[in-house]
């Protein structure tokens, strides 16, 4: 098999070999790099690793085992078999769950030594029952939050008072919401163990309370909004897959479903085994590039389930050249950004939503 892209794939054809044909190469380097760049920007204040959505599609053990190599942070996941799964793996950090079940069996969280944020005053109390080992208020992280809603605050308080529970941490994505939220609970005599925000906002200690960076699809170089992510990171995965079929075209071929890609000349086509199926919304056919031999080629015609169609002319493709469908742009190709702009979501929603017939390699 031929290296199509160059130095970054040295090597790399073989391990298309035996039916893997669908990779997604994340480097644990970049993780660590960015996760530095991103500790030194938050000025001092802790750390909480949102790795939620298998760590936003990179997948979650080799992520927690990154971001713990670089220095101790909490660690939050999307729910509770993913907290058990990483201490089965060794990771002794603060391990958060987000979405903690209201059916959850009691004990079910001191077993593991897992915490837990509540969302609802009633999650307040499923959090305690299963035996949390720290409750995590969360009030707005995933959301903007408006101004201090009193009385949600009165029913949070009269729940953490019924349930015993003397200490909390708390999550949120507006600053003025995070501190009058923690003078209203330490009036109560509630500890306010330290205050969350997203990175890049007002987490420096203030009022004697922990200040404490939630970092989340930022640590491998993605952003939860329609905005690129910081420049201080860069993207750690890279989607590929091999050329595994060519075929001469006339003047005038329609290619794949519909016809909406027409060959404006005698051509060469080459089919990718990368589709709808793992990922690839179907809406970026004739509009998505890739990068092949260097140059960038746009999708020809619509995204199948299983695989596209490129429209190589005479660049003397062959069978087993690398295509790259995003990585990092450093290196010529596209980025998850790119995409995230044609279809109007984030780079983080880009890259979670590749599927399980993707392999993930950390290299």
């Amino acid at each position: 098999m031929t290296d199509a892209l160059g130095d970054a794939t040295a090597g790399e054809p073989s391990v298309f070999s035996g039916g893997c044909t669908r990779l997604a190469f994340v480097s644990k380097q970049v993780v660590e790099d960015n996760l530095r760049a991103l500790r030194r920007e938050a000025f001092g204040a802790g750390v909480l690793i949102d790795l939620s959505s298998e760590a936003w599609g990179h997948g979650l053990v080799d992520a927690a085992r990154a971001v713990t190599s670089v220095g101790p942070s909490t660690i939050a996941v999307s729910n509770v078999p993913d907290g058990i799964a990483l201490r089965s793996e060794g990771i002794d950090s603060e391990i958060v769950v987000w979405n903690l079940p209201a059916t959850a069996a009691r004990d079910e969280l001191s077993a593991s030594g897992l915490s837990a944020a509540a969302s609802s005053p009633h999650a307040v109390g499923v959090a305690v029952r299963t035996g949390a080992a720290h409750v995590w208020l969360d009030l707005g992280i995933k959301r903007v939050a408006g101004a201090t809603d009193r009385p949600e605050l009165e029913a949070f308080a009269r729940a953490l008072s019924a349930a015993a529970q003397g200490s909390v941490t708390l999550c949120a994505s507006d600053a003025r919401l995070l501190h009058e939220a923690a003078g209203f609970f330490t009036d109560r005599g509630i500890e306010v163990r330290g205050l969350v925000s997203p990175v890049g906002r007002d987490v420096a200690p203030i009022g004697g309370y922990a200040g404490i960076v939630r970092i989340g699809a930022e640590v491998f170089g993605l952003s939860e909004t329609l905005a690129p992510a910081p420049v201080s990171v860069r993207p750690a995965l890279s989607l590929r897959a091999p050329i595994i079929a060519l075929k001469d075209a006339d003047r005038d071929v329609g290619v794949s479903y519909g016809y909406t890609y027409r060959t404006s000349q005698p051509t060469t086509l080459a089919l990718v085994p990368v589709g709808y199926g793992d990922g690839v919304d179907r809406s970026l056919g004739n509009r998505a590039q890739v990068l092949l031999r260097g140059q960038r080629l746009t999708i020809a015609g619509r995204v199948a389930m299983d695989a596209i169609v490129l429209d190589v002319g005479a660049r003397g493709a062959v069978v087993g050249d690398v295509v790259e469908f995003f990585g990092d742009p450093a290196g010529g190709a596209p980025s998850a950004q790119d995409y995230a702009e044609l279809l109007g979501i984030s780079s983080a929603a880009v890259v979670a939503g590749l599927t399980a017939r993707v392999m993930r390699r950390w290299t």
